[in-house]
């Protein structure tokens, strides 16, 4: 993720451009494990699906209320270590990425944020990472042929 200064000089006109190519070196699919065992797998991405789905609700309602970031980092914490477990690593990219800028790790000037700015680019992180468990998701349903 970049955070660019625009080209005015008001103070908090930023541009945030998150930069795909790098994301855990991902050369790979979607999915990053051995489904040779497809009742047990699919139980766990079943989960999984669950987990998503009411997580990133919370974090949503977090980020549209302006709640606390301690627990925006939780949930994406969370959420990193399941998807990772899984072996979805692109899931995981995004749910780490919601986690280090809740904790103001991940972005270059963060002293100069304001929270505002702040909760846009969690909202932005959280839109990817929901896509990318869709798109995941779509992939993994043509697999277990539509049952997750």
């Amino acid at each position: 993720m970049e955070l660019e200064d625009s080209d005015d000089d008001s103070d908090n006109d930023f541009d945030l451009q998150i930069d795909n190519s790098n994301n855990n070196n991902n050369n790979s699919g979607p999915v990053d494990t051995d489904l040779s065992q497809n009742g047990f797998s699919r139980d766990l991405l079943s989960q999984l699906k669950d987990q998503c789905k009411e997580t990133f609700g919370k974090i949503d309602s977090l980020i549209n209320n302006k709640g606390d970031l301690k627990e925006i980092s939780s949930l994406g914490h969370f959420l990193k270590g399941s998807s990772s477990a899984l072996g979805l690593p692109r899931i995981a990219y995004y749910c780490e990425l919601i986690q280090n800028i809740a904790l103001k790790k991940e972005l270059k000037f963060v002293c100069s944020l304001n929270d505002d700015l702040l909760y846009q680019f969690l909202k932005q992180s959280l839109d990817c990472a929901q896509q990318e468990f869709h798109d995941t998701l779509d992939k993994l349903n043509v697999y277990y042929k539509n049952t997750l």
